[in-house]
Parts: structure tokens; sequence; C-alpha cells
């Protein structure tokens, strides 16, 4: 099991090198998913953020489409969208991907490793996933 710091990391970069490894056959816990960061100008984020929880509604409730609020599963989704999903190899390397906020206490004691392809340099333009999800109106 590959546990992996997620804080400071780009989201569509740190899903694809984890849906890489994730096929390889590698099982991987995400800590501190709620620090990762989208990048783009703040108002375009959360307006296209927003834009998607709304067309939950629009569709049928009890089947979909359903977008989560939580940060989370907002990761987790990004993910799920760089896996071939309608396959069996893609669903069964998903059941592998465990994403956590902050650290839980089962993986304090282990070593996070950090994905350097996903790191971000920190310049202007990037929100955290964070921000994201409580404009939305998360809690946790």
């Amino acid at each position: 099991m590959t546990v992996i710091d997620a804080s400071n990391a780009v989201l569509g970069r740190l899903a694809s090198v984890i849906a890489k490894r994730l096929l390889g056959g590698e099982q991987i816990d995400i800590v501190n998913a709620e620090k990762v960061i989208v990048t783009g100008n703040v108002e375009d984020v959360h307006l296209k953020y927003k834009t998607r929880f709304g067309l939950a509604p629009k569709g049928n409730p009890r089947y979909g489409p359903k977008f989560s609020r939580m940060p989370h599963m907002i990761v987790k989704t990004a993910i799920r969208g760089m896996l071939p999903w309608k396959q069996a190899k893609g669903k069964e390397a998903f059941k592998k991907l465990r994403v956590h906020i902050g650290t839980p206490e089962g993986l304090d004691a282990t070593k996070a490793e950090k994905v350097k392809e996903a790191e971000h340099p920190h310049e202007k333009g990037f929100v955290l996933i964070e921000e994201v999800s409580r404009r939305l109106g998360a809690k946790w």
C-alpha cells in the first residue's frame, strides 16, 4: 500500500499519475485531499464547479448525474475520469483507491510520498479544493 500526500499538487496532474499507478496494480491511499490545487482564475474555477453541481437536479434525481461537494470526493471523481471506467480493469483499479480528508489515525506513522510531477510552484492563479467545497456548502 502506498500513501501519497496530495497537498500542493495540481488536480489534473495528480489524477493522471495516480490513475496510471492504479492500472499498474498498486493500492493507493491519498491523504490531505482538501489541499489539492486547481489552477486558473479563482472566480472561473468556482463558477465551473457551481455549474457542475447545479446539473444534478436537472437529470433524474434518482439516477444522476450526481456531483459531490466534499473535497475528497471531488479528487476521487477526477481520478475516476482518468480510468477506463467502462472496462473491468478500470473498475478493479478504482477499488484500490482511498482518498482521505486530512490524515487518518491509522496512516499517521507511515511516511507519505509526494508526486513530483504534480507539484505546483505557487504562482498566482490557483484555488484550493477546500475553498471550492466550502463555497458549494460542504461541511466536514
